[in-house]
């Protein structure tokens, strides 16, 4: 298998201390399922019986001998095998000791362990979760390459030589990501500056990636045929061969001004269709070197922007929401997330749109610091100053009982009635004639839903094009007590710069 070739060849590179104080026999003897060499006392597992299934105890004696190491393509394809109970004299796992065990789904690391051999674990897509124990020293390439279910990795704590973070199988000393799950977020701490050959190969489940500004080089194939990966964000690394080749959901590509160089292949067979490059078409040209095999990449439609614009991997620039997402981040209207996404579908409490409305006021909002408008607010807490705005202002009173609503999400029907009551006090427009009111009755069968409170707001936002309704079956709704994603916020404020609704 080509793969496997290679993926041994770079674990040679990565030069593994090899076990050389024992010496086996060369003949191989047989105890039930098992083949084994033995010498010195210890013994080695060679072979198994392919047909093996189900769940699997190892025994820690065969022939008498201690058994302390799996071998090199011990368990290889044994596609029934479910589950498998290592004894806790196992020391060595050696290369492909375990590659195509397709239904493998647990595996015990014994605490004696100290050496995982390159593609050891090779898709077995069953695999769920990883522990690896404190002593183990050496890890060849790639040994979770195809386990598409993978969703968690841990490493034991006092491991000298690995530790994990975020799902992220590392090197400590050389800070090299050497296997990802469908869980994993890369650290931005530093931690890593590698991503290794095979590293999320296959992985299923992974739909988004962020690659941060600290990692310098994505290896080989780190990504290949992870198919359901959409979106990647890649600050300023090395893209090499084959990197992202074969993930076939991919469509968005947001890369660095500091990204140089981009290796054949890298982004092959990927249905690319927009490019986000955080600088300038000339700047593209003069310092980005992107080699053949990559053409999805080259042909997609590139947008360019300054260098310090952001774009999201778990944004769809080409739904209905891209350009919203566009404006409202570039003009600082709305910002990302710390993990570097924009939490397009989450919610938005009711304090953060109002830090949203005191940021576009142009008042001076430092003036209200240290001030208590409502009693569930804390003075010293970062919207404070904003809501004492709001309250001082009349775009908001909060509730009857004083308090303003902290931690709640923000309904869509109280976002119209915080914008319409800031459009009255900026002195912008907010007359809706009797006729545009019953158009609106007419074509929103749930205006009826709306609370008294919010009704002349609904009415506004509907007819100056703030929203426009959800479309379900041919009929739109207000849904006016929903939640407000993130996306639809964005929309808003989108429409509202279109549309010069907040213009004199």
């Amino acid at each position: 298998m080509k793969k496997k070739l290679l993926s041994i060849a770079l674990a040679m590179s990565i030069v593994l201390t090899l076990f050389s104080g024992i010496s086996f026999v060369t003949s191989a003897f047989t105890q039930g399922y098992f083949g084994y060499n033995f010498g010195n006392g210890k013994a080695k597992i060679t072979d198994v019986d392919k047909n093996i299934s189900g769940n699997i105890t190892v025994p820690s004696y065969l022939g008498g001998c201690l058994v302390t190491e799996i071998g090199e393509q011990a368990f290889e394809d044994c596609e029934k095998l479910q589950s498998i109970t290592l004894p806790n004299s196992i020391e060595v796992i050696d290369d492909c000791a375990f590659a195509g065990c397709k239904a493998l789904k647990s595996i015990n690391f014994p605490n004696a362990l100290t050496h995982i051999g390159a593609d050891a674990f090779e898709d077995c897509f069953k695999l769920k979760s990883v522990v690896i124990p404190k002593k183990v020293e050496n890890i060849g390439s790639a040994p979770f390459n195809g386990c598409s279910d993978l969703e968690s990795i841990v490493v034991a704590s006092g491991n000298p030589y690995f530790h994990s973070k975020n799902n992220c199988l590392i090197r400590t000393k050389y800070k090299d990501l050497v296997s990802g799950c469908k869980n994993s977020i890369i650290p931005a701490d530093g931690s890593v500056v590698n991503i290794e050959p095979f590293a999320f190969c296959g992985i299923n489940g992974l739909t988004s990636i962020t690659i941060p500004s600290a990692v310098k080089t994505i290896d080989n194939f780190a990504f290949e045929d992870a198919f359901g990966l959409e979106s990647v964000y890649i600050s300023s690394a090395h893209v090499t061969l084959g990197a992202f080749h074969g993930c076939k959901s991919l469509k968005t590509v947001t890369l660095g001004s500091a990204v140089r160089e981009i290796h054949q292949d890298a982004f092959g067979i990927c249905p690319i269709k927009n490019v986000f490059y955080s600088g300038t078409a000339s700047q593209r040209l003069q310092f980005m070197n992107i080699a053949r095999g990559n053409e999805s990449l080259v042909s997609a439609k590139w947008h360019y922007s300054s260098a310090n614009c952001m774009h999201f991997p778990d944004v769809n620039y080409d739904d209905w929401y891209g350009k919203a997402v566009e404006y409202a981040t570039y003009s600082g209207i709305m910002t990302g997330y710390a993990n570097g996404k924009f939490g397009t579908a989450d919610g938005i409490q009711r304090q953060d749109f109002v830090v949203i409305l005191a940021r576009i006021s142009g008042d001076n909002i430092n003036a209200y610091k240290g001030k208590k408008a409502f009693k569930d607010v804390d003075p010293n807490a970062y919207y404070a100053p904003a809501l004492a705005w709001a309250k001082d202002k009349g775009v908001s009173n909060g509730y009857n009982d004083g308090s303003f609503g902290v931690g709640r999400k923000v309904t869509r029907e109280q976002i119209m009635t915080f914008l319409h009551n800031y459009a009255k006090l900026k002195k912008y427009s907010t007359t809706v004639s009797t006729i545009g009111k019953k158009q609106i009755l007419v074509q929103y069968p749930d205006f009826g839903n709306v609370s008294d409170f919010a009704k002349e707001a609904t009415y506004w936002a509907l007819s100056k094009g703030v929203i426009s309704g959800k479309q379900v079956n041919g009929k739109r709704y207000i849904s006016p007590g929903s939640s407000a994603q993130r996306c639809e916020v964005a929309a808003m404020f989108y429409n509202i710069n279109k549309k010069g609704i907040f213009a004199k």
